[in-house]
């Protein structure tokens, strides 16, 4: 039949790499759940750690990680000036980074690109739509469905 898979594109399709994805967030709570939300595609291999750059870079020396996202709600207040994510991009520039915010910011946005996100948008208003942001952020593909961004 037209538009279903047979058995072979089902196969083929189940056979391809899963994503990495590396959750570091501040919040435990927040970040159990990003996690939770996340396990629950097959298309990602999932694994966190806390917001801390010597985690982070850890973290995906030890695993094969595609898609880091990050949160902008750091312990300090080293996040407008998004140390972390500059350094990610030095070190792992194949690394696609998306930044969860918590409020638009304009001059968060902007040095979050600056520095070399790939993909942000506001957690508090569209929870777990970078489940779509993260398979967008490393195939490329802007013809499928988009995540929800901070409106301007």
């Amino acid at each position: 039949m037209a538009g279903f898979p047979t058995k072979m594109e089902s196969s083929t399709a189940s056979l391809s790499p899963a994503i990495g994805v590396l959750v570091a967030d501040s919040s435990q709570m927040q970040c159990q759940l990003l996690v939770g939300a996340l396990r629950r595609r097959p298309e990602f291999h999932v694994t966190s750690c806390i917001l801390d750059a010597e985690a982070i870079l850890r973290s995906i020396a030890l695993s094969s990680i595609d898609v880091a996202i990050l949160s902008a709600d750091g312990p300090s207040d080293s996040w407008p000036n998004l140390a972390i994510v500059r350094r990610l991009h030095v070190a792992h520039p194949d690394v696609a980074k998306i930044i969860l915010l918590d409020r638009y910011d304009r001059d968060l946005v902007v040095n979050a690109f600056r520095s070399g996100a790939k993909g942000l948008f506001c957690f508090s208003q569209y929870p777990f739509d970078c489940c779509v942001s993260a398979s967008t952020a490393f195939t490329g593909d802007r013809s499928g469905p988009t995540p929800s961004s901070c409106s301007m």
